[in-house]
């Protein structure tokens, strides 16, 4: 589900929701993973619009390649 969240943002299916849950996933967990993932977006969409910060010590050696600016 976390997956399919990441992948198509607010189209998860009920299927994979439904998965989630049978295999043991609690509602809160779910909605815990839902906040992250909006979170994490917004983060990205804040970080795009101020230019992109620099990156924090754990993240550099993760950077994107493909980035305008790696710090």
């Amino acid at each position: 589900m976390a997956g399919r969240l990441g992948l198509y943002r607010d189209q998860v299916d009920d299927e994979s929701v439904h998965r989630a849950a049978t295999a043991g996933v609690s509602t809160a967990r779910i909605l815990d993973v839902v906040a992250e993932c909006a979170f994490a977006t917004l983060v990205g969409m804040v970080d795009n619009l101020a230019g992109r910060g620099p990156l924090d010590e754990l993240l550099r050696p993760r950077a994107w390649a493909g980035a305008s600016r790696v710090p």
